[in-house]
């Protein structure tokens, strides 16, 4: 257990999809434990009981660090996912007027989803540089938020 928490702290995940499937393992991993703790609940044995608690807590820990990392990096290399392609560019093109309305090859805004089946991760990022008081409803799965753009 400890050489997986190791091995898995030190590595850097590239992308929301490789972080996503990452924490999946770890909520695997959990899982498994869970199982463990219960049988160590009902056989009183506290050793193991904190033990369990402890590798769950820090896995889960984790996951937050990793998802922090996730987003520091997108913002790092925010270009990447706020240019348009040059089928999106041709796309905006052909849709006449009110489509398109500005010259820029940048997206006023953009948002990086991952869904697994214990863990939802997503990212919006707004970088028109204009606020409004328009609220953008961002989804992961059945659950959703309002966010300021």
């Amino acid at each position: 257990m400890t050489t997986f928490i190791t091995i898995w702290k030190e590595s850097k995940d590239k992308t929301l999809e490789e972080c996503g499937k990452n924490c999946q393992t770890s909520e695997d991993v959990i899982r498994s434990m869970q199982n463990i703790f219960g049988e160590a609940l009902a056989n009183y044995n506290n050793e193991k009981v904190q033990w369990c608690q402890n590798y769950m807590k820090e896995m889960r820990s984790i996951v937050l660090k990793k998802f922090d990392s996730i987003c520091a990096h997108t913002l790092e290399y925010i270009e990447n996912h706020t240019r348009y392609t040059a089928e999106e560019l041709e796309k905006l093109a052909n849709k006449g007027p009110g489509g398109r309305k500005s010259d820029s090859n940048i997206r006023p805004e953009f948002q990086l989803n991952n869904k697994s089946n214990d863990v939802y991760l997503g990212i919006f990022g707004n970088v028109g540089g204009k606020s409004t008081n328009q609220y953008k409803p961002v989804e992961f799965g059945h659950i959703s938020c309002r966010t300021p753009r």
